[in-house]
């Protein structure tokens, strides 16, 4: 995998600013971590992704938490756990947009219309995962940092991150070469997200791909920060900035975090309904944000993911 764009996969995972506005900077956007650089499974427009499996080791893909209000407390008033997801992305599977999870261990697949595809299957029962960031891994206990899809040229990409390395296949889940390498081994993390982290203890937080008018960008967050980098590795300004720094997520996720202590769980983006949006979970709860626009949706600015129908199985692991 070369170190430009072949190492990791491009998960939506950086602060968009404004869809086809890249003057727009100081926040987080996305081009690919060692991955590839192709039009990426959240970006605008994108081919449609082949499921990598049909059988039940096919991993997972997404579609945007429902609009709904925040869930009642428990009549006892013992506060409710927080619910919390290690990796969500929105991925087109035959022409349909899938919504993947994972969490707890497990994963889960809905379609658009929030039709269940695969449900808390185990990640360490997935051939290329067992063999891959979840060998040595047991029952249930196999967790991801970050998962995304991509075009990657004539191909279709998976990247996935864990235990401070990286791993791509391919939609045949062939093993692209470079893949259980340290991100630390990445230069461009190496000099960004990474920096002063010993071999094996680097993590990031979220990792994404998005379209910024010409360029494909990829965004990481960590550490309370975010990075940006275009298609050829270069850093875009305003990387390392605080969250805190960034309107919509001072007045959304971020509200009341000091700088440095903002942390999302997951972060993607996705045409939905003629809206290109990006979507973010942290704190037991969702916010969506339409490009170009510092205020989210109605309904999506702090909803708790209890109170979505089909993330109800999830939560119930907590």
């Amino acid at each position: 995998m070369n170190e430009r764009g072949c190492s990791l996969v491009l998960v939506v995972a950086g602060l968009l600013t404004a869809c086809g506005d890249a003057s727009r900077t100081g926040s987080p956007l996305d081009r690919s971590s060692p991955g590839a650089h192709g039009s990426g499974g959240d970006t605008a427009e994108q081919a449609p992704l082949t499921p990598v499996s049909s059988s039940s080791s096919s991993s997972p893909a997404g579609a945007p938490p429902a609009a709904s209000p925040s869930a009642p407390p428990p009549a006892n008033g013992t506060p409710p756990k927080v619910c919390t997801f290690d990796s969500r992305g929105f991925f087109r599977i035959n022409g349909e947009t899938w919504e993947s999870i994972s969490a707890y261990g497990r994963y889960w697949n809905f379609k658009l219309d929030e039709t269940p595809v695969d449900l808390a299957g185990d990640l360490g029962q997935v051939v290329r995962y067992a063999s891959g960031p979840c060998a040595g891994q047991g029952a249930l206990a196999c967790v991801f940092t970050t998962r995304a899809q991509f075009q990657n040229g004539p191909e279709l990409w998976e990247s996935v991150s864990a235990y401070g390395k990286y791993w791509n296949f391919r939609i045949d889940g062939s093993v692209v070469e470079g893949s259980g390498s340290d991100l630390t081994s990445v230069t461009r993390y190496a000099a960004g997200p990474c920096a002063g982290a010993a071999a094996g203890t680097c993590t990031f937080d979220t990792r994404t791909q998005a379209q910024i008018g010409p360029e494909l960008w990829e965004s990481i967050t960590a550490h309370g920060k975010y990075w940006n980098f275009r298609f050829d590795g270069s850093v875009v300004d305003g990387s390392g900035s605080d969250l805190t720094s960034v309107t919509r997520y001072a007045s959304g996720p971020c509200a009341g975090k000091a700088p440095g202590a903002c942390t999302f769980d997951t972060r993607t983006f996705v045409m939905l309904n003629g809206q290109y949006l990006e979507s973010i979970t942290a704190y037991g709860r969702f916010w969506n944000f339409p490009s170009g626009s510092d205020s989210a949706l109605e309904g999506d600015a702090g909803g708790d993911l209890r109170s979505v129908t089909r993330y109800g199985q999830i939560c119930a692991l907590k």
